[in-house]
């Protein structure tokens, strides 16, 4: 059964570690970086409660989340020209994401499998049409964000990793 105190918790000890981080000095982020990085936590803890438990609801939402949170931390590094350009590639490729997360839910589903494979060519074949994102970009964000962080996401992951087994 789905309990949501130990996603609350979780999120705690993120904040919380987060903003040590910040104070004493060893990483820097804005707010909206902080935004960015508390929606990736968030979607990363719903989908790793729902996937194998049947909560397909929240698997996809948390997918959703994790996703938004990549695309608010490379709007928030990167100077992009026209974020509107972005909107439907990405809208067509979150949901291409979270439904291939369902077909690897549930395979018997290969309606997931089809609609995840739409979503994702349809971007994918928006971005090559229309050249409204360059994938060099989203993969410098991509690195600079585990270069800078890492700290952050091994300190985070030890904690689920350690209270985990104690719940």
């Amino acid at each position: 059964m789905y309990k949501a105190s130990p996603v609350i918790l979780y999120f705690i000890i993120f904040i919380v570690t987060a903003v040590i981080l910040r104070i004493s000095g060893i990483i820097s982020f804005t707010s909206i970086e902080l935004l960015s990085y508390v929606l990736m936590f968030s979607g990363v803890t719903a989908v790793y409660y729902a996937f194998g438990n049947d909560r397909k609801g929240l698997l996809f939402i948390g997918s959703t989340i994790f996703l938004i949170g990549i695309i608010v931390y490379v709007n928030a590094r990167f100077d992009l020209e026209d974020t509107r350009q972005l909107l439907f590639p990405s809208v067509m490729l979150i949901m291409g994401i979270g439904f291939l997360l369902l077909f690897m839910d549930a395979s018997s589903q290969k309606l997931f499998l089809t609609l995840s494979l739409i979503f994702i060519i349809g971007g994918l074949l928006f971005i090559f049409i229309f050249r409204s994102f360059a994938f060099s970009a989203l993969a410098e964000s991509l690195w600079s964000m585990i270069k800078d962080y890492w700290i952050v996401f091994l300190i985070v992951a030890g904690l689920l990793f350690i209270l985990r087994k104690e719940i």
